[in-house]
């Protein structure tokens, strides 16, 4: 790895566990064998290599067959995890076969009685006995097992977070609760929204996205162009409300745009606009709901807002029920109070023609109430102010900005009847936010639909998660595949025989079937770790089933029993010791991956004596070869 330059990874830290635990396990049975007659001189070494070469060969390639299959895989840390594990479990193969014996060669033990395996041997051999007796009924537990674990092991949930990666009490779990607890949260969701973003029903629309946003569940905060605008418009006398003239949006960006933190949230271009919304706790809920309503809510060609939507956008904002929003609707509607309009009406006229706002210079006092009184009963304003004003040009200005403020006067009271209609209590923010929404039906001149269409697209850390998440479960299952595929194949190239080939993948393959429906019915989702788990299960864990076949087929069931069974309980402790081993780490994934692994190897092992013959045929036993 340092001389290929291939770094170190989360992954690729359990290979030197995964090494020694597995590795090992040949040079037990080599060994196992050797001392079951009793040592000796260097044929007995031979006899022993002989009788346990081709079983500990295809373990070695059964096993390197889980790990090159994910080769299969496109994540290239896991593909380089693959077939360093697999590279490294075939020299521990080809080290077991040759150092072990260079070395029992140069050292032998002087020959003695063949070692005695004692209650242990007996009692794998009663357990043989028993399973054979009983085998209809442990082939149909087995059969029901399977069953009942397959349907939650196709639901198993797959999820890539990164609070995973660390144990609690961790430096980083501690930064994402700080996050989480005190800054309303620490994934960010981003959508790009498309469109031109100086027309206001496009606005309007990327309005109604951040609403919906807003009202999902675990969202803290979202944040977009339309808060600068609004803040700026009511700064400038327009209201917290978004611009309604397409002349009004290129000003009020004018005054913004020099922000550096805008350019967050709006291209140079004024063709595209960012989204950030903050998301406290599991994000996978508000992405999905966001993502469908961008799929089929959105409208891709905006146009001014109807009675419907504003409802809609209230119910989000008040979760007020729907007759409720009906008759705040109906109240806005209908014409404002008499005398407090003729009230607004001759404030608005009195601030003008006093020279507030810069219209127009002061007009003289003596000559305000004609003026007024003209103003008040309608006509042509343009005219009457430019008797007063001091161009033609200027008194047109000025009557412009009396019916902008006349329609915010009726349009402030039509609000002030709608909010009233509106139960509960609300703060003043909460106000201004409902005043801008209602407003929308009530506009200074009609809006019309938006000259190009609007396109939205999701990004940030929890589309990024979601997507590994998709891609570890695509990558498990090719490499199920394959692993399963080259496995049978090895098996049947050693047994010749497509029965024994599958009988001796059925122990190791129940087994994982079960591990994986536990995890669904516990709620433990698959992850960059646990998703090897299979592979290596289907490849390491079909190794003890082989072993027991092939003494099967060499010696009689209780000699073959007595004399491997002890051999396969030294490496089943050892492999599953091994895997287990990384559940003391402070790795959360490596610790469930080890736990995973080894809780696997373990399983494999103990339904091999339970399975394996009870689905033993009587053509499957000894053919009298006895070595």
């Amino acid at each position: 790895m340092g001389f290929l330059g291939e770094p170190y990874t989360v992954v690729s830290g359990t290979l030197p566990v995964i090494l020694f635990a597995s590795g090992s396990s040949y040079a037990v049975h080599l060994l196992g064998r050797y001392y079951s007659d009793g040592g000796g001189d260097r044929e007995a070494l031979l006899r022993a290599a002989d009788v346990v070469g081709p079983p500990v060969a295809i373990a070695g390639w059964t096993t390197a067959a889980g790990f090159f299959s994910f080769l299969a895989m496109d994540i290239h840390p896991m593909r380089a995890f693959g077939l360093e594990c697999a590279l490294g479990v075939l020299g521990c193969l080809v080290a077991s076969m040759a150092l072990v014996p260079a070395v029992i060669a140069l050292f032998p033990r002087s020959s003695g009685r063949p070692i005695n395996t004692g209650g242990l041997g007996e009692y794998l051999a009663r357990l043989t006995h028993w399973a054979r007796r009983h085998r209809i009924a442990v082939v149909m537990v087995a059969v029901a097992l399977g069953c009942a674990t397959v349907g939650p092991m196709l639901r198993v949930e797959v999820r890539m977070e990164p609070r995973a990666f660390f144990s609690p009490g961790s430096d980083p779990w501690n930064a994402e609760r700080f996050l989480e607890e005190k800054f309303g949260g620490a994934q960010f969701l981003q959508v790009e929204v498309q469109g031109e973003m100086t027309d206001p029903a496009t606005l309007m629309e990327l309005e109604r996205l951040a609403g919906f946003a807003r009202a999902q569940k675990g969202v803290t905060q979202v944040a977009s162009i339309i808060e600068p605008l609004t803040l700026v418009n009511q700064a400038m006398g327009g209201g917290r409300r978004l611009p309604e003239s397409r002349a009004q949006a290129s000003n009020l960006l004018f005054f913004v745009e020099g922000e550096p933190s805008l350019r967050n949230v709006l291209a140079e271009g004024r063709d595209r606009a960012l989204v950030h919304i903050r998301i406290r706790g599991d994000a996978a809920p508000a992405v999905a709901a966001i993502e469908d309503y961008i799929a089929h809510a959105l409208h891709r060609q905006p146009v001014a807002p109807t009675a419907a939507e504003v409802s809609e956008r209230l119910r989000w904002m008040t979760s007020a029920p729907p007759r409720t929003l009906e008759r705040v609707l109906v109240a806005m509607a209908q014409a404002p109070d008499a005398v407090l309009l003729r009230a607004a009406t001759e404030k608005a006229i009195d601030q003008l023609l006093a020279g507030e706002g810069g219209f127009l210079p002061p007009v003289d006092p003596s000559r305000r109430p004609e003026i007024a009184t003209a103003l008040r009963v309608g006509g042509d304003r343009k005219a009457t102010l430019a008797r007063v004003a001091p161009s033609l040009e200027e008194g047109g200005l000025a009557a412009d900005a009396l019916e902008d403020r006349l329609h915010e006067a009726r349009r402030h009271l039509q609000e002030d009847t709608a909010l009233r209609a509106l139960p509960g209590e609300h703060s003043a923010d909460a106000r201004e936010s409902l005043r801008a929404t209602l407003g929308m039906l009530l506009p200074r001149h009609p809006i019309a639909a938006a000259p190009r269409s609007v396109v939205a697209r999701l990004a940030g850390g929890p589309i990024l998660d979601r997507g590994f998440a998709r891609s570890v479960a695509h990558n498990q299952e090719r490499s199920l595949i394959v692993s399963l595929a080259a496995v049978v194949l090895l098996m049947f190239v050693l047994f010749r025989s497509a029965y024994l080939a599958v009988v001796s993948m059925i122990p190791s393959v129940l087994w994982m079937a079960t591990v994986f429906g536990y995890m669904s019915l516990a709620h433990i989702p698959i992850d960059i770790s646990t998703s090897l788990v299979a592979s290596i299960a289907t490849g390491a864990g079909s190794d003890f089933a082989m072993h027991y076949l092939w003494y099967f087929r060499k010696r009689s069931p209780d000699e073959a029993v007595r004399f491997v069974g002890p051999v396969m309980v030294i490496s089943a402790l050892l492999v599953s010791a091994g895997f287990a081993v990384l559940g003391l780490g402070r790795s959360q994934p490596m610790r469930m991956f080890g736990l995973m692994a080894g809780l696997s190897m373990a399983g494999a092992f103990a339904l091999t004596f339970l399975l394996v013959p009870a689905l033993l045929r009587k053509v499957d036993l000894p053919t009298g070869d006895n070595r």
